[in-house]
């Protein structure tokens, strides 16, 4: 069961799980401010690995069982709902007020 439950995030609608994520933390959080250590990290974390994954998925030239799997974490609507969770990050802990 839970392998179908993993398999069907997977292929379905994983910005949905992100998305999800982003409203329990707006929810439960509010707009509190995030440990600075914690979110750096985890905005960092997030960004490399995005970066990694697309230009994986990019620049690979066979089309290997990995590059099918990760083509769907390099999917627009993916980085879409990462991008709004570094920018709910980013407003809870005041970064936005230094652009």
């Amino acid at each position: 069961m839970i392998a179908q439950i993993i398999r069907n995030i997977y292929f379905k609608k994983f910005n949905y799980v992100l998305l999800s994520i982003l409203a329990f933390a707006l929810v439960f959080n509010g707009f509190n401010t995030i440990n600075e250590t914690f979110a750096l990290l985890l905005v960092v974390g997030m960004l490399v690995i995005e970066m990694v994954i697309v230009i994986v998925v990019e620049f690979s030239e066979e089309e290997s069982l990995f590059t099918k799997f990760l083509r769907r974490f390099a999917s627009i609507d993916v980085l879409f709902a990462m991008l709004l969770i570094v920018f709910y990050i980013g407003a809870c802990n005041n970064w936005l007020n230094a652009i």
